[in-house]
């Protein structure tokens, strides 16, 4: 997808002067990037910097152009700044880091143009993985045949099953659900320790498939 022009918005910092040439999104996606794959050192200098930047693509979001939100978007910065969010620690889920980057999804969800847009892309989207998506906690044994492994249609399918046919409730799908799929992992080698992590996950794609069932 195009790139909207530079020359379309309005600068984000005004005290720049005649130096008015705006920051294009991609700008922002690249450092959001890099927020995700570079070491965190945790100085205060580094929380500080971080969280300039992030405050600075709130505003973005919030002044630049319809264009530049939606090429924001449809370029993935969305699960850019969930991703940030995923993989926080306690420490800087305490810090104004994790301020600003709520700042930045309020941002996007204060715009009832780019609710709409996210809405129609996310079902698609979510429907796509679903029945495409192997269904995982951790990493296999190497050259282990994709075959063996459930597709995430599956998993819920089997969840369904014991929610609807043997009316059993909610948690109690959960847990006869994620009980099968340890059987398989086991014989997979894949670590158990990532067990603990399965019916957050499962509760989650149970969540998205009903929402990509609502009209």
């Amino acid at each position: 997808m195009a790139e909207p022009s530079k020359k379309e918005g309005r600068p984000i910092n005004k005290k720049q002067g005649s130096n008015e040439c705006s920051v294009s999104p991609d700008h922002y996606l690249k450092k959001l990037h890099a927020l995700n794959s570079l070491y965190y050192q945790r100085s205060d200098e580094e929380i500080e910097a971080r969280t300039k930047f992030l405050d600075e693509l709130k505003t973005a979001l919030r002044t630049q152009p319809m264009s530049f939100v939606l090429w924001f978007l449809n370029n993935e910065g969305l699960q850019c700044l969930v991703d940030i969010l995923a993989n926080m620690d306690w420490e800087t889920c305490e810090s104004t880091i994790h301020t600003a980057c709520i700042g930045c999804l309020k941002a996007l969800m204060n715009n009832s143009v780019i609710i709409i847009e996210m809405a129609a892309s996310s079902r698609v989207a979510i429907s796509t993985r679903l029945q495409t998506e192997i269904f995982l906690i951790g990493q296999p044994e190497p050259n282990l045949p994709d075959k063996v492994l459930p597709l995430t249609s599956d998993v819920l399918k089997t969840f369904f099953y014991h929610f609807n046919s043997t009316k059993k409730s909610v948690p109690e799908s959960l847990k006869t659900t994620v009980d099968e799929l340890i059987i398989i992992w086991n014989k997979a080698r894949i670590p158990t320790a990532f067990h603990p992590n399965v019916v957050l996950k499962l509760k989650t794609l149970v969540q998205e498939f009903k929402l990509i069932k609502k009209k």
